[in-house]
């Protein structure tokens, strides 16, 4: 039988390690909690969608297109159905960003839980009000990493900021289990959140 069309399913729902920014968190947020607060802070809509069935376990998926800026987002929860991967051991979410400009988005992230920038002059409404959500939902983030698996950008993280060969095996094995997991994902959301699917 055909799924019927929800929203909001993606135009492209291709995501692959070239065009692909990856992060994950660790917070304090319950439930839709963490979703309504990012979009408040970061001007997006993200939607519930279906689970995503990995490996037996049931992952609550969020997604968002955005037409202006061309990128999607795709945010993934630890399973609380079945047992989740390892990789979901130290992170409770997954936050895929996919266009030209996810890597900006990436680092405005990081930037913003790290450096917290002087508040606005009062008199200016829309800056003073895009610092406090932001404020407001930094206060939910214990942590923040990044990671990128582009073979032009080359393998990175925030874990770890020195030369490949130095790294800490405990990161390296975090990658390798990191990125076997994204392939599995990336090929899973392709149909999963496909808009051409009726």
């Amino acid at each position: 039988m055909p799924r019927k069309k929800q929203s909001p399913f993606l135009p492209d729902a291709t995501f692959s390690f070239e065009d692909t920014a990856v992060l994950m968190f660790r917070t304090s947020y319950l439930n839709y909690q963490f979703v309504l607060e990012f979009n408040k802070a970061h001007t997006l809509a993200l939607s519930r969608v279906e689970d995503i069935v990995l490996n037996e376990a049931e992952y609550p998926c969020f997604s968002y297109n955005d037409d202006y800026s061309h990128m999607a987002y795709v945010m993934i929860e630890r399973s609380k159905v079945g047992t989740p991967d390892r990789v979901f051991d130290y992170y409770d979410k997954l936050l895929l960003v996919r266009g030209r400009d996810s890597w900006d988005f990436q680092q405005k992230l990081l930037d913003g839980m790290h450096q917290r920038g002087p508040e606005p002059s009062s008199a200016d409404l829309l800056e003073h009000r895009r610092w406090v959500l932001s404020n407001n939902f930094n206060q939910g983030i214990f942590g923040i990493d990044s990671f990128g698996f582009s073979q032009r950008r080359g393998t990175s993280t925030s874990l770890y900021t020195g030369p490949a060969e130095n790294m800490p095996k405990a990161t390296a094995t975090f990658l390798n289990r990191l990125h076997k997991f994204l392939e599995t994902t990336f090929d899973i959301i392709q149909w999963h959140l496909c808009d051409d699917i009726v």
